[in-house]
């Protein structure tokens, strides 16, 4: 495997520019200390700089969002510090984001809000633009409002800090990268972002500006289960110790329970941080809930402090729709196909096999007749030719000779052959996996089904309900336990590059293979290959052709 060299340049030249920015900014005072938004990112330590398609990310690395697949949204609520008495501090989260049609990006809007009751109020609106720039590189940019605001009592009314107002907002930008090499297969990622480039001066009196902030970060997908992530962090601030301005995040993340239960254990120089999360799918409705407990080293004081998160996922409205009109033009089509498929097996059987259980009872009226006279006639012919007279004697439709039985009942046996029961089973599995409502066509001597099996959004999870569409192809070989089954896993061409839609096909045709196994059908009759977008079936440019190309194919052989 060799690394794209133009993108790899362009993800250095990238890095290049916002170090020399970096660089180039001065170290000041500070406000708006980063809190950490999203309980799975702080469960993880706050190592995220390198975690894409999750909308929590959005203030770690702009560029994060733009592999997102489907419309995202999400809440946290934070309470800071717990059992510090006469402390009521707490953070609030919201985001989403939208993929844009035809792959021109994503868009995304975050609010992040740290208020301490009674005393303080410090809020910062996003809006992020992301995009893929090439095979395994994407670049974004968040353009900022950044405001607080003092709550003044008749003791600070009068201050002279306050004269000019209690409150002030500016405007600053964040730029960010991630870079996934293709000798990794994309499981590496590679982040760097650059927030509040600007620096832009919040103070009511004096002069109080928000530090510039770089973000180095790395993840490795060991797994679709399995994560791991590490990130440094340094705010350029002329004030503090080292621990205020430069950090070292790294977390875990392990999913079970076919996706549905996560672990998370993360730290960094000032905390400790464990969480788990829920992730349940509803119809095309997929479901997050986080929770991320993060203990502070530097505040022994306090019990810790709490974030709880949803996530909602709307897996590609428009995608569905397209989806569904396909599947029923898929069912208007099918009472054709079964009614020629039907008669055509009429055409071939044999009247012989039918009428087989009745043979013997006319058989033996017809015999009965002619054997009775055979002994009565044969003395009065001539001795050297006694079976060859009856024959002249006899009317020309009662001509079988004694010995006519045997053929007979060799004939019963005769008409099963092997290669003639191959074809008639094999016309019998086809016919009805058509009275099924199955998408199946024969090719030779094989029986490709093609199903639409709908999976999490670039992974291999299936979705909730679309295991029945399984266990119909397990009934199917349950009822002829001769046949083999390859699954072969296609994907479109949307989504990432042509390598990972590969890797993503042969995964989810692995997930269809162990849940037959599941079902009951022994792993000896079963196997499994990924095609990704190679041999589409429809247009990849339009919604529906993209619904069509993405498909699980079982091909069953003998």
């Amino acid at each position: 495997m060799k690394i794209n060299k133009t993108n790899f340049k362009l993800f250095v030249a990238t890095c290049v520019a916002l170090l020399f920015i970096a660089l180039a900014v001065d170290t000041s005072f500070a406000a708006f200390q980063e809190s950490g938004w999203g309980a799975r990112p702080m469960g993880l330590g706050g190592a995220f700089t390198a975690i894409s398609e999750d909308v929590n990310g959005m203030l770690y690395n702009p560029s994060l969002l733009a592999r997102l697949q489907d419309p995202e949204l999400t809440f946290m609520y934070g309470k800071l510090y717990t059992g510090l008495e006469e402390v009521n501090m707490g953070l609030n989260y919201f985001a989403f984001g939208i993929p844009l049609k035809n792959k021109n990006g994503t868009i995304g809007f975050s609010w992040a809000n740290f208020v301490s009751a009674s005393l303080y109020d410090e809020s910062s609106f996003a809006f992020n633009y992301s995009k893929v720039l090439g095979d395994g590189f994407s670049g974004g940019a968040n353009l900022k409002y950044l405001s607080h605001k003092y709550t003044l009592d008749k003791y600070s009314q009068n201050d002279p800090v306050f004269a000019s107002g209690n409150s002030k907002g500016a405007l600053t930008i964040d730029l960010g990268t991630l870079y996934r090499p293709q000798v990794f297969n994309e499981n590496l990622a590679l982040g760097l972002s650059l927030k509040n480039i600007t620096q832009p001066d919040l103070g009511l009196k004096s002069k109080d500006v928000v530090p510039a902030e770089l973000r180095l970060g790395g993840a490795y997908d060991f797994s679709e289960d399995i994560l791991a992530a590490l990130d440094f962090s340094y705010r350029m601030q002329d004030w503090g110790s080292a621990s205020d301005k430069f950090n070292v995040h790294i977390g875990g993340e392990f999913w079970f329970i076919d996706h549905l239960l996560a672990l998370r254990a993360g730290a960094n120089t000032t905390e400790v941080a464990l969480g788990f999360g829920l992730n349940p799918t509803l119809n095309n409705l997929d479901l997050q809930l986080d929770y991320g407990f993060i203990m502070p080293l530097l505040v022994k004081e306090s019990m810790g402090t709490h974030r709880i998160s949803l996530t909602l996922r709307f897996l590609n409205p428009d995608y569905v729709v397209e989806e569904k009109k396909y599947e029923e033009e898929v069912k208007q089509q099918q009472p054709k196909i079964v009614i020629e498929e039907e008669m055509a097996p009429k055409v071939e059987l044999r009247p012989e096999l039918e009428a087989e259980p009745a043979l013997p009872e006319p058989m033996s009226q017809a015999e009965s007749a002619l054997l009775e006279p055979t002994p009565q006639i044969q003395p009065a012919l001539p001795q050297p030719m006694p079976q060859v007279e009856p024959a002249s004697v006899l009317a020309p439709e009662s001509v079988i000779e004694p010995v006519v039985p045997e053929p007979v009942l060799q004939v019963e046996i005769a008409p099963v052959p092997v290669p003639e029961s191959k074809e008639q089973e094999s016309s019998g599995i086809f016919a009805e996996a058509q009275k099924q409502g199955m998408d199946v066509k024969k090719e030779g001597d094989k029986v490709i089904i093609t199903e639409k099996i709908n999976f999490k959004s670039e992974k291999s999870q299936i979705l909730v309900g679309e295991k029945q569409k399984i266990s119909k192809i397990v009934e199917l070989m349950n009822n002829y336990t001769d046949y083999k089954a390859t699954i072969i896993g296609h994907t479109s061409s949307s989504g990432g590059s042509v390598k990972a839609n590969l890797k993503l096909s042969d995964l989810r045709a692995q997930s269809v293979l162990k849940e037959m196994v599941e079902m009951g059908i022994t792993g000896d009759r079963l196997n499994s290959l990924g095609m990704g977008g190679s041999t589409p079936i429809a247009d990849n440019t339009t919604a529906k052709g993209r619904a069509k190309n993405s498909r699980v194919e079982f091909v069953l052989e003998k």
